[in-house]
């Protein structure tokens, strides 16, 4: 499990280079997980040249500050429900900082 901290999810990717970026790509798509934590999180999309690419979405909040708040529902996988110990793939949780990202 690779757990990439908060902090600016841009300078993570910078750092990490692209050969750094190709290693986390390769290390997920071969099993691995990843955890990204508020810049993390940002590092994960597909939306910059510094992104991973590991998930399908944009920053929509560009500016940071614009973010609401509200229930948002979750599909977990197979493993994540039984992980949660849910009786259902659905999952509704409140975000209290709204979203972030957009397909």
């Amino acid at each position: 499990m690779l757990i990439q901290p908060g902090g600016s999810g841009g300078k993570q990717g910078r750092a990490l280079e692209e050969s750094g970026r190709k290693a986390v790509r390769d290390f997920v798509r071969g099993g691995g997980g990843y955890l990204g934590v508020c810049g993390g999180a940002y590092l994960a999309t597909n939306d910059y040249d510094w992104s991973l690419d590991l998930i399908d979405a944009k920053v929509v909040d560009r500016r940071h500050w614009a973010r609401g708040k509200g229930t948002v529902k979750l599909q977990l996988s197979p493993a994540g429900t039984k992980f949660f110990g849910q009786e259902s793939d659905e999952l509704s949780i409140y975000y209290a900082q709204g979203p972030l990202f957009g397909r």
